[in-house]
């Protein structure tokens, strides 16, 4: 069962100074990540921090951004002591795509734009060489591939 979550139009705002915050942090980091490989990595920021916030409002929860040079945590929200890290893509028929693995959180997939994000579902991280595929073929860098059919539903 996937989940639909609609941004309100302050929530979307609040996701837009985060990822312009984000950012701007990592112009100056001179910080490469997945989505430096395409053509408006502020805008995939934006829309990164409105899937988590869509995350978050599905489960609920606050999140408790930091977005400092110093605050850069391996996951973006902490839900009833697990570890949450949101991966998404503007793609609705997106699958899940994990470069740095950790094993010790939830991977949660969320598809779509702001202000409408469908959630796929969840996948724990000590499952996913199981069920997912790493590949080198990918056009920004290698992953692990998962199949958005073999996510479990979220569930509150």
């Amino acid at each position: 069962m996937m989940v639909i979550v609609t941004l309100t139009k302050v929530e979307c705002e609040i996701a837009a100074i985060i990822g312009r915050i984000r950012r701007q942090i990592s112009l100056e980091r001179q910080r490469r990540t997945r989505r430096d490989f395409t053509d408006d990595g502020l805008n995939n920021d934006i829309e990164s921090s409105a899937a988590e916030l869509a995350v978050a409002k599905y489960l609920n929860i606050y999140p408790e951004w930091s977005p400092t040079a110093a605050a850069v945590p391996k996951f973006d929200l902490n839900w009833r002591g697990i570890k949450l890290d949101v991966k998404s893509t503007q793609r609705i028929t997106g699958n899940l795509l994990i470069d740095d693995l950790d094993r010790t959180v939830t991977y949660i997939l969320a598809c779509g734009t702001r202000p409408n994000f469908t959630l796929k579902g969840y996948l724990e991280g000590e499952r996913v060489p199981e069920l997912g595929i790493w590949r080198t073929d990918m056009p920004c860098l290698p992953c692990w591939f998962v199949s958005a059919e073999k996510l479990k539903p979220l569930q509150k």
